[in-house]
Parts: C-alpha cells; structure tokens; sequence
C-alpha cells in the first residue's frame, strides 16, 4: 500500500506567519493611485469587509513608519530636532520657543503642518506653514497631527517633546481633539496653526513678527533666492533664529539612483534659473547669500559630500569647473543662523 502524499494545511486562525506573496501585474504605484481615487470617488462599497480591509492597509503602512513616510512622528519632528542644534539654543528644552511665532517656509503637500505642530507641542505660541503647493489629502494631513499628539504624550517620540504630559496637552488646549483624531480641520485653532498656499512675498507677514523660520530642502527649488531671502530678512525680527536644511543633488537622482549621478546637472550648460526644478546653487554658496541678507550663519554642517574625481571636474559646465572642491563635493548643507 503506497503512502498518500500528505495534504497541505491551511493556516489555523490567528497565524502571524507572513502570506505568501504573489507578483504583482500592476505597479505598486498604480494600485495605490487606483485605490486612493475609489476612496475619494466613494466608488467602494461601503461594507463590513471593505472597512476592515482599508482599516488593516492603514494599520499595517502606519505601523511601518518608514523614513520616506511623511506623516509619521519623525518626520514631524525635523524641525524640532534640527533646533535642538542651534548653537543659540540653550538647553534641550528650547526656552527660545516658548509664546515664539514659528514660521515653516515650503512646508509641502502631504503633511504641511505636522513640523510647525511640532514646534507648538514643544512650547511655540503660534505657528504659520507656507507652500505653493496643494494639500494632496487634508484629512491625512490633520490627522497626522493626533498620530504626532498622541506619540508626544506616550513619550514614544524621536526626538522627544519636551515636557510632562499635562504641559504637552496644556500647549493645544485649545485644539479640539477628537476633531483632529477624525481629520477633521475643524479641530484646528486656526489662530495658532495656519496653512497658507502663498508665495511667501505675498503671505502679508508684518515686519518683524517671526521669531523662527525653518525650512528643509526648499531652497534649491527657488528661482529667485535673493528676493525671498530679502522679504525673510524683513519677517523676520533682530535675533530671530533660523535653520535651513539645502540639498544640491540633481533631484532626478532619487528616481534613478542607479542611472543618475547626484552631479549629473552640473555637467550641462544651461542659462534656465531652474535645470530639472533645482537652481544649481551649490550649498556652500549659500553661507554668502544668507550673511548678504542680514543673517549671521552661527554653525554650517556638512551633511553629505559626493566624491568627484579629475576627470568628472574637467567635464563639469564651465561655470562651475574653478569652484572651490568642497563647494562641488558638499551635497547637502544645513544652516544655523541668526537675523541681525
């Protein structure tokens, strides 16, 4: 009598051990595209099963937090950690914020008010996030700002907020709370937090009223850096700090890392004030520009070189061969400074 080939077995409820994977016929950007509009069409079903299954997507990317999630705690917290740096900052508990008017210059789309929130949960009085950009999703946006809260309180933050609980709470107590945890702007204490879709000349700031201004990646996108670094130095009141994080790659590097060097557009010649959507200035020219200002660059980091050899130097566009190597080399800069 031949053995019978054993039968397999189905996972017995509760098995934590990972699905097998089948390939995909579609990216995964077209299925999320193809999902996100259904969502917003309201084109799915509202059922039992599509609520649980849409609940569990949410739970398991939340749960991920990876570093390109820009709506998790940490990316929140860019700007409060890069303060936390600021030579004129005294202790960890950044006295300087406390009642402080917080500007965030180009603040983007998909989370534009989760840093300067930051910043009012570390003890900021009033908090203003500027970009040209849409909000792709403003109740993923809002609620961001409960998922933030809520890490805040539990102490769960990198880095954390200072402050007990109580303090933490009592710094958006006029925040409505449970509004926030459905997405609901509503929650919002619009005299506190504000997002403006403004080109920052037009935002109407008095002169003077800003006592902090960040900024991450923002400035290689201008095209025209001495007029906003003009109408900053205006906003922004004698003493009043700054850190800006600069990143010179081409940004055509982040799609083809494997194809594009992060110099490739510094080896064309072109006369455009944008090549790809970046100016081409290079961080470390940026320490001129903002001293020109008004502003005194109180630390400068170094915060990634890309190597180039002789002969990538020889092909570079004449106007940038006789650089400094450094000011070649420095990819990504950021900025401490202080408004005269």
């Amino acid at each position: 009598m031949s053995k019978s080939q054993p039968r397999s077995q189905p996972s017995p409820a509760g098995n934590l051990r990972g699905p097998h994977h089948a390939r995909l016929d579609h990216s995964t950007d077209a299925l999320a595209l193809e999902l996100t509009e259904r969502v917003r069409s309201g084109v799915l079903a509202e059922s039992t099963v599509t609520a649980r299954l849409l609940g569990v997507l949410a739970a398991e990317v939340q749960a991920r937090e990876a570093s390109g999630d820009r709506f998790c705690p940490r990316a929140s917290l860019v700007h409060l950690s890069n303060l936390r740096g600021h030579p004129d900052v005294t202790t960890p508990d950044l006295p300087e914020l406390r009642g402080a008017t917080c500007l965030d210059f180009g603040c983007g789309g998909l989370n534009p008010l989760g840093g300067v929130f930051g910043l009012l949960l570390a003890g900021a009085g009033r908090g203003l996030a500027i970009d040209l950009d849409d909000v792709a999703s403003p109740l993923a946006a809002v609620r961001a700002l409960s998922t933030l809260l809520g890490s805040a309180l539990t102490g769960t933050t990198h880095p954390p907020v200072p402050g007990t609980a109580s303090e933490i709470l009592a710094r958006v107590d006029t925040f409505d709370l449970r509004r926030l945890a459905a997405g609901d702007p509503g929650g919002i204490d619009d005299e506190r937090l504000r997002h403006m879709q403004v080109d920052l000349r037009g935002a109407g700031i008095a002169d003077g009223a800003i006592d902090v201004v960040v900024s991450n990646s923002v400035f290689e996108h201008l095209d025209d850096v001495d007029g906003v670094l003009d109408e900053m130095a205006r906003i922004v009141r004698p003493g009043g700090l700054a850190v800006h994080a600069i990143d010179g790659f081409d940004h055509r590097y982040y799609g083809r890392p494997d194809e594009i060097s992060p110099h490739a557009f510094l080896f064309e010649s072109s006369d455009a004030p944008l090549l790809y959507g970046c100016n081409r200035i290079r961080p470390l020219a940026f320490a001129a520009l903002f001293e020109q200002a008004g502003f005194e660059v109180r630390k400068l980091v170094e915060a990634h070189r890309t190597p180039l050899t002789d002969d990538e130097v020889a092909r570079l566009d004449p106007a940038f061969r006789d650089m400094p190597r450094d000011h070649l080399e420095v990819t990504r800069a950021r900025y401490y400074l202080r408004r005269r």
